[in-house]
C-alpha cells in the first residue's frame, strides 16, 4: 500500500516506513525531533528490530554524532558480549567501560567493512584505476578473475556484517592473534574436556538410545518421550536457529559455548567428539538449553527459572501458573501474602505480652502461615520457586557433581544461576528423560505444559519421537 500510494519513493517516505516497522518508540521519537538522521534511525532499527534496549544503545552513540555502519556494528558487539557475558543487555549498556570497549570494536568493525567495500569499487572499476586493482590482484586483462575477485571481496562482507558470529572475525577486531577464544559464554563445564567430566554413568544417553533402568515416561498421547540422538539433536538446533548454528572451536575453559546473536550459535570444543556421551551432553546443555531458552523472542533476560519455563522476559515472582490456562494474574502477590500472614495470627491466637514467650508464638505463626502459603498455591494451580530451584539443584549436583563449600564462590553462584540450571535440566531431557520426570518432576510438568510457548522448538522436539 504504501508503494503504491508513493510513499516508499523518496527517502523520507523509506524512512518512516522502516522505522514504523522496527524502531522503538524512542528511536521513533529522536527521528522525528530530527535529533538522528534518516540513516543513524534506520541503521539502529535493522540491527535490532524492536530491541528497546539494544537501540538505547545505538541512540546513545548516534547523539555523539557517530555515523550509521558504526551504530550497526556497536549493537551487534554489544548483544553479542552481554550474551557472552550472561547480562541482560539494559544493564550491560549501562557500563561505561564495557561500552568504551564496545565502541573501539565497533569502530575497527566499520573500518575493516569500508576498506573491504572500496576494495570492491577498485576491482569493479579496474580499468579506470588499475593500479588499485594490481595491488589487489587483478588483472584488468582477465575479466573472469574481475568478477571472481569480486565474488571473493562480497563474500567477505557478508561475513563482515555478522562479526559477532564469526570467532576468527572477533579475534581481529579484539587485535588478537587468531584462534584466540572471543571469552566464556552463558555456560560451559569450565572443566578439562575428558571422560572425567562426562554425566553420571547410570544416566541415559541418546547414544545407547535406551531409557536406563527401564524408566519411560508418558506424555501428551505418546507412549513414552525417548532420548534424542545426537544427530537428531543438531537437526534440532538448525531448525530452531534458522540457520548453519554450530561451529568447532578451542576454548581454554570451557566444552561448549552458546551464543546470544542472530537466531543463536553453539561452539564446541573439537575434543569432545571422543567422548560422546559427554558431547550429547554438552550440546544439549548449549544449543536446546541455552538456544532454547533464548528463542523465541531471542532474550536473555528471562528473571528467574519460570521466566524461562515460560518464555517471559524479567519474571521475579516466586509463584506460577503449573499451566497455561491458569492466568499469571493468579500468582501470589504481596498482598495475598499478607493477608494470609494475617489469617496465621489470628488462627494462632494474639501475641503474648511475655517476651518468653513471643518466640515460640513467631514460630508457631510462620508454620501455619506457610501451610496456608501452600495451600493457596495448591488452590490455584502453581507452583513455587523454591520447589523448582530445589529439584534442579539436586539435578544438577546428579549431572554435573561439584562442592558448593569448596568452588570458587563466583563459580558457585554461575552453577546455581536460573540460566544453568534450565540449561542443565534440558540436557538431562534430552538425555535421559525418565530420569528428569524422576528427579524434577514439578519442573518437568510445567516444562511441558509451557512448551507451547515456544511452538518451534516444541514442533522439532515432538518430530524426532
Amino acid at each position: 500500500e504504501a508503494r503504491a500510494r508513493g510513499l516508499l519513493s523518496r527517502a523520507k517516505g523509506r524512512a518512516g516506513w522502516s522505522l514504523a516497522k522496527a524502531a522503538t518508540d524512542d528511536v521513533y521519537s529522536l527521528w522525528r525531533a530530527n535529533k538522528l538522521t534518516d540513516a543513524q534511525a534506520v541503521a539502529i532499527a535493522n540491527a535490532a528490530p524492536g530491541d528497546a534496549a539494544a537501540q538505547q544503545i545505538g541512540s546513545k552513540f548516534a547523539l555523539q554524532g557517530k555515523p550509521p555502519e558504526f551504530l550497526t556494528n556497536v549493537i551487534k558487539a554489544s548483544q553479542s558480549e552481554a550474551g557472552q557475558r550472561a547480562q541482560t543487555l539494559d544493564l550491560f549498556g549501562a557500563d561505561d567501560s564495557a561500552m568504551q570497549t564496545m565502541a573501539e570494536r565497533a569502530a575497527r568493525a566499520a573500518a575493516i567493512q569500508r576498506d573491504i567495500a572500496e576494495q570492491i569499487r577498485a576491482v569493479q572499476g579496474a580499468a579506470k584505476r588499475p593500479e588499485v586493482a594490481r595491488k589487489l590482484g587483478v588483472d584488468v586483462r582477465d575479466p573472469e578473475g574481475i568478477v571472481k575477485r569480486i565474488g571473493e571481496l562480497k563474500a567477505q562482507l557478508d561475513r563482515w556484517a555478522d562479526w559477532p558470529l564469526h570467532a576468527d572475525l572477533v579475534a581481529e577486531v579484539k587485535g588478537e592473534p587468531p584462534g584466540t577464544p572471543a571469552g566464556l559464554g552463558s555456560s560451559g563445564t569450565f572443566r578439562e574436556v575428558g571422560a572425567q567430566s562426562a554425566p553420571p554413568p547410570d544416566a541415559g544417553f541418546a547414544s545407547s538410545g535406551v531409557v536406563i533402568e527401564g524408566v519411560e515416561t508418558p506424555l501428551g498421547g505418546m507412549d513414552a518421550i525417548n532420548p534424542v540422538l545426537l544427530p537428531e539433536m543438531y537437526r534440532i538446533v538448525q531448525e530452531i536457529s534458522g540457520g548453519e548454528a554450530v561451529f568447532l572451536r578451542r576454548y581454554r575453559k570451557a566444552n561448549g559455548m552458546f551464543y546470544a546473536v542472530g537466531g543463536g550459535r553453539v561452539g564446541l570444543h573439537p575434543d569432545l567428539f571422543k567422548f560422546p556421551h559427554q558431547l550429547a551432553a554438552v550440546f544439549a546443555h548449549e544449543g536446546l538449553g541455552h538456544g532454547g531458552d533464548y528463542l523465541p523472542d531471542r532474550a536473555i533476560d528471562r528473571g528467574n527459572i519460570f521466566g524461562s519455563i515460560g518464555t517471559l522476559r524479567n519474571w521475579l515472582t516466586t509463584t506460577f501458573p503449573l499451566h497455561p490456562r491458569t492466568s499469571l494474574d493468579e500468582v501470589l502477590k504481596p498482598s495475598d501474602r499478607a493477608k494470609l500472614h494475617r489469617e496465621a495470627e489470628s488462627a494462632i491466637g494474639p501475641k503474648p505480652g511475655d517476651k518468653a514467650d513471643q518466640a515460640a508464638w513467631r514460630e508457631r505463626v510462620a508454620e501455619r502461615y506457610q501451610e496456608l502459603v501452600q495451600q493457596e498455591i495448591d488452590r490455584r494451580g502453581l507452583i513455587s520457586l523454591k520447589t523448582v530451584r530445589d529439584e534442579l539443584l539436586a539435578l544438577t549436583q546428579w549431572w554435573k557433581p561439584y562442592d558448593p563449600a569448596t568452588v570458587p564462590e563466583s563459580y558457585r553462584k554461575y552453577r546455581e544461576s536460573a540460566r544453568e540450571l534450565y540449561a542443565d535440566a534440558i540436557s538431562v531431557l534430552f538425555n535421559s528423560p525418565g530420569h528428569l520426570q524422576q528427579r524434577a518432576p514439578t519442573f518437568y510438568k510445567a516444562f511441558w505444559n509451557w512448551l507451547e510457548k515456544k511452538p518451534e522448538f516444541r514442533e522439532s522436539m515432538l518430530r524426532v519421537q
